[in-house]
């Protein structure tokens, strides 16, 4: 994985593999511990992609994978999932992949 400056949340459109992709949820996790100023956006994805349709199907299955392993952090952890979802939510809006994935496996 390449290293990067700035969200650590930004690597999930570059992940290549599943190890990259706990980095990065374990990296969100850790951010909801720390306060975050009100300058700070947090993002999934780069803003200036200029190959979108190329990455749109790696962004969806990172999305994917970083929903199936965010559950298993929740729960080996006894997290409160409605605060991280309703967090996810506000940060990427209702029709980010994550926020989809993360709802519909919350409604199983």
């Amino acid at each position: 994985m390449p290293p990067l400056n700035g969200p650590s949340i930004y690597k999930l459109a570059l992940c290549e593999d599943k190890k990259c992709v706990e980095e990065v949820v374990d990296e969100y996790l850790k951010s909801l511990l720390k306060p975050q100023s009100a300058n700070e956006k947090f993002k999934l994805l780069q803003e200036n992609e200029d190959e979108e349709d190329e990455i749109d199907e790696k962004i969806v299955a990172n999305s994917y994978l970083f929903t199936e392993i965010l559950i298993k952090r929740i729960l080996n952890a006894d997290l409160d999932i409605d605060y991280i979802f309703e967090d996810l939510k506000s940060k990427l809006g209702n029709s980010h992949p994550v926020v989809i994935f993360l709802k519909e496996l919350i409604e199983e």
